[in-house]
């Protein structure tokens, strides 16, 4: 469970199981954006900034919690 502080922003790095380069296909990027829009309608976030290099098993993320 993580502690949720309005306004906060966090900073992390999401790594594939196995480290497989998943990413490098397009469906795998489509699921994400899916996710992500998903769960923006039921959390409050924002993302700042998402770093991927193509082929690569990770994410970097910056994300911001909303002010309520």
């Amino acid at each position: 469970h993580r502690a949720y502080i309005p306004g906060g922003t966090f900073f992390f790095t999401v790594v594939t199981y196995g480290r497989r380069p998943l990413f490098q296909y397009e469906t795998a990027t489509e699921i994400l954006g899916d996710a992500n829009r998903e769960c923006k309608q039921r959390f409050p976030f924002e993302i700042n900034a998402i770093v991927h290099a193509r082929g690569s098993s990770s994410l970097h993320l910056d994300v911001a919690s909303r002010r309520s």
